[in-house]
């Protein structure tokens, strides 16, 4: 057999890989739910490490000072509220006097 040529024919179902692809790309087009979600970790989280009393690396925050104490015993309204739009996500940390509300 010198000289003959012998040719190797290979096919890949990628019909399955293809779906999937194109249900996640659907998916990336409406960001919403999964941003809403990661502001209410966030949300929740930020709550924690005041209750805790430590930064997201675990290490202790230096002594409060007295506002911040009286923020703490719910002597002021705040919040950490989370909202999303779209692709967008954003986290505010709020606090008001309690007095004139």
């Amino acid at each position: 057999m010198a000289g003959a040529a012998s040719l190797i024919s290979i096919q890949i179902d990628d019909a399955e890989v293809r779906a999937r692809l194109t249900a996640l790309a659907r998916k990336a087009q409406h960001l919403e739910p999964a941003l809403r979600e990661i502001g209410e970790v966030l949300t929740n989280s930020t709550k924690q490490r005041f209750a805790d009393q430590t930064g997201p690396d675990g290490e202790p925050w230096p002594e409060n000072k007295p506002l911040t104490l009286e923020r703490y015993l719910g002597r002021t309204k705040g919040g950490v509220p989370a909202g999303s739009s779209g692709d967008s996500l954003l986290i505010s940390l709020w606090f008001t006097d309690s007095q004139g509300s």
